[in-house]
């Protein structure tokens, strides 16, 4: 297991390297100007080419992103084109914690929902019960993010004002975790129907397969309750196509609170990355999609480690 490790985290290198290197060319082809917002008769043309020298935008793109990769390998992300000119390190450190709040929220509402509504879905197949999943996981991968998110925003912030309508903090006062916590919900609700939707048909037909097998029969046949065949054999070989899900979430739900912190004024990266493609912000689009790229690794990584644990049959050599 260890070589393992060690082989995917070298194999984690050139992924990187080739995936920033495309992400470098695409967001420099695209169209715009990171200081097109000096264009403006205050300005001659003379400062803004000096603008142009300082920011190295005049050199050649493999050039400038040679330049980019040694500051990266030293744990450096640059600084925002912005007027602010912040450490993008610094810029993205502001968001994280509210954008945790979101993901870890929401992916964690997924698994404590779904996983039993599918285990009990499946065991009581065309019941009632199941019925009603099987629907409500159709509506739930149906309804856009947004869409969720207003009807939510309309009940309970403006018919019902118990949730606040958006942002991270209260004005005035105190705030802490439980402050956090209740400004969170909503947003956090918003992001996880469609994970608890998906997760939801994964675990019902995981675990409507697994059921059907012979050893699931032996058990039976053996004596051993229904609520230990259930489980202790067929949930962990059922869980399997439900990890790999849960470790391709992770760097979904971040793509995916860019609509929702829209919808809730939440400030995370996913609201920086919108500010940053508006305002062609080049640098901090890089910091952004190679964390996203980090994380797609890390989440395909997280859940071959966790195929070991549920099941003890794989090994990796």
């Amino acid at each position: 297991m260890t070589q393992y490790i060690v082989r995917r985290f070298l194999q984690a290198i050139p992924v990187v390297l080739i995936v920033s290197f495309l992400i470098f060319i695409l967001i420099n082809m695209a169209p715009g100007d990171p200081l097109a917002r000096l264009q403006n008769p205050g300005i001659s043309k003379e400062d803004i080419q000096q603008r142009y020298e300082q920011l190295g935008l005049n050199d050649p793109v493999l050039v400038r992103y040679g330049r980019w990769l040694g500051d990266f390998v030293q744990g450096d992300l640059g600084y925002s084109m912005g007027s602010s000119h912040k450490p993008v390190s610094e810029m993205i450190g502001e968001r994280i914690v509210p954008t945790l709040y979101l993901t870890l929220g929401s992916l964690l509402l997924s698994i404590i929902v779904a996983i039993p509504i599918g285990i009990i879905s499946a065991t009581r197949q065309y019941s009632i019960f199941d019925y009603i999943a099987t629907i409500g996981a159709f509506v739930g991968v149906s309804v856009p993010n947004f869409f969720f998110g207003l009807l939510l925003l309309f009940i309970f912030s403006l018919k019902f004002p118990i949730f606040p309508s958006g942002g991270f903090t209260k004005a005035v006062g105190v705030n802490n975790f439980w402050t956090h916590l209740h400004h969170a919900i909503l947003p956090i609700l918003t992001l996880g129907l469609a994970r608890v939707a998906s997760m939801t048909r994964y675990m019902r037909s995981s675990m409507l397969e697994v059921i059907k097998e012979d050893y699931i029969r032996t058990a039976r046949a053996k004596g051993l309750s229904e609520r230990v065949v259930i489980y202790k054999h067929a949930l962990r070989n059922a869980l399997i196509p439900v990890i790999t899900l849960i470790g391709l979430s992770i760097p979904m739900i971040f793509s995916g609170a860019v609509i929702t912190e829209q919808v809730f004024s939440w400030p995370g990266m996913g609201k920086l990355l919108i500010s940053s493609v508006w305002k062609r912000n080049y640098t901090v689009m890089m910091g952004i999609d190679v964390i996203m790229c980090v994380l797609v690794y890390v989440g395909n990584f997280a859940a071959d480690v966790l195929y070991v644990v549920v099941d003890p049959r794989i090994r990796y050599d």
